[in-house]
């Protein structure tokens, strides 16, 4: 009765892996990030630098996104997919050690990934703020804020130079680390993100609301149905209910 179990795990496996991984999510999933090759890599809030979670396993996996049965995460449970969550360094912890002495933690530090001409990408936690009046995630390097590099999109580069090497700097996704400045408190339930704008921005369901994030607007009522015909004889006499709720828009 178990003869065929291996045929179906090779099944899924294969499947799975026949399922085009976007680039953004290639940084924790590929087979070079295994066991003491990996760099650091940005948490998806950015508050933390950690490793990924793959590892070279004793036994084959049940699940496997990857040419190996015996690649896989610590931590299961989020469907055999690789995370960021190893060793983690909290960026809001100035006890932290820091892997160059650019390297800045505290309250006001994010996780932005760096990578110097010629070696591996990898990530620090540098001083940084949300500029909401320029609508920019700004990132400082350097104990006196030598260089700052203002990010007005998503996954933007800027090369900068210091003790005579070259590095690059890769914004993060601005939403990620500066949520409120798109579309505050997700438009509040009433409204929508319309992230098609080149500064998304929340459009009320009351038009007659402007606010950033639909603060005007009274709460929506959901839709009410009653009495409506069944043939279940249990509920014939009994009116049946059904609420619609407000959809939000997320991105």
């Amino acid at each position: 009765p178990l003869a065929w179990v291996p045929d179906v795990i090779l099944f899924k496996r294969i499947a799975l892996s026949m399922v085009d991984v976007p680039n953004y999510s290639k940084g924790c999933n590929n087979d070079d990030a295994v066991d003491d090759v990996q760099p650091w890599m940005c948490g998806p809030s950015h508050d933390y630098r950690a490793l990924c979670n793959l590892t070279s396993q004793t036994f084959p996996q049940p699940v496997s996104y990857f040419d190996s049965y015996y690649i896989g995460p610590t931590f299961t449970k989020a469907n055999y997919c690789p995370l960021v969550i190893r060793n983690e360094i909290d960026c809001y912890d100035e006890s932290s050690t820091p892997l160059f002495t650019e390297e800045q933690f505290g309250s006001n530090s994010k996780c932005v990934s760096i990578k110097e001409d010629g070696k591996q990408l990898t990530s620090l936690c540098l001083k940084s703020e949300c500029n909401y009046a320029n609508h920019t995630f700004d990132i400082q390097i350097g104990k006196r804020n030598q260089f700052v590099f203002h990010c007005k999109k998503n996954l933007e580069y800027h090369v900068f130079q210091i003790h005579n090497k070259s590095f690059t700097v890769e914004c993060p996704r601005l939403p990620a680390v500066c949520p409120d400045m798109f579309c505050p408190a997700m438009c509040s339930g009433k409204g929508k993100c319309n992230w098609s704008l080149d500064r998304p921005k929340c459009e009320c369901f009351n038009p007659l609301d402007e606010t950033d994030g639909c603060y005007d607007s009274l709460p929506l009522s959901p839709e009410i149905c009653v009495e409506q015909s069944s043939r279940d004889s249990s509920t014939k006499n009994h009116p049946v209910m059904f609420f619609v709720s407000v959809s939000m828009g997320i991105w």
